[in-house]
């Protein structure tokens, strides 16, 4: 269902957070909502009906870290997985790429 800008105002009021809208690629964005908040939440209108959630560059790069010890303590406490074994399995194909080495667990050699 589409939202407007009363809906929006609700929810900057609501959740004591403004609204940052991109409508365009490389135009700057409209600040819907001046209630002052110091919290925003950026969205990027499309297709005249609908809105997508905006991460800054910064959130990706912290997801990243946070995915990787998720993973890892996972793989870990889970499934109860020696992770540095992994890790050294890793380093040596990465050094057996770098040496241009082929690597093949196929039993038929003339797969690789």
């Amino acid at each position: 269902e589409w939202v407007g800008q009363v809906e929006i105002s609700a929810l900057s009021l609501m959740y004591r957070k403004d609204f940052i809208i991109y409508r365009e690629p490389n135009v700057s964005p409209s600040q819907v909502t001046e209630n002052n908040f110091p919290e925003k939440v950026l969205l990027c209108f499309s297709n005249g009906n609908h809105y997508d959630i905006v991460y800054p560059i910064k959130y990706k790069e912290s997801s990243a870290v946070c995915q990787s010890l998720l993973y890892e303590l996972l793989y870990e406490k889970v499934f109860k997985t020696d992770v540095s074994k992994i890790l050294m399995g890793l380093d040596t194909s990465e050094v057996a790429d770098e040496n241009n080495s082929e690597i093949s667990d196929s039993e038929d050699d003339s797969c690789k």
